[in-house]
């Protein structure tokens, strides 16, 4: 392991403050290019996601995590839940409004 690889990340400050409404529907959909910290991806169900901040892997630190929040009710949780993900998998699952 890379220990410059391991340095901390920012602190989080999260608030569910957004600049712009999210819609229910979303238009087209495309590939994401780069995970942005406060910007809404949507599922592969299209319910929207915002992403709260990244991160590190635990257990080994030079996997990069997603830390997101839906931001509408999923069909088994309420609205609010936060959720981790490889950012590789959220790369490769989700997908942001064109």
């Amino acid at each position: 392991m890379d220990i410059d690889q391991c340095r901390p990340v920012k602190r989080l400050a999260w608030t569910m403050e957004m600049s712009k409404p999210v819609p229910a529907q979303p238009g087209l959909l495309g590939t994401i290019r780069e995970v942005e910290e406060g910007q809404v991806y949507y599922s592969p169900s299209r319910i929207p996601f915002q992403v709260i901040a990244r991160g590190k892997h635990a257990q080994d630190c030079t996997i990069p995590m997603v830390i997101f929040t839906n931001l509408l009710p999923t069909p088994d949780q309420p609205q609010g839940v936060i959720w981790t993900l490889e950012e590789s998998v959220f790369l490769s699952i989700y997908q942001e409004a064109l």
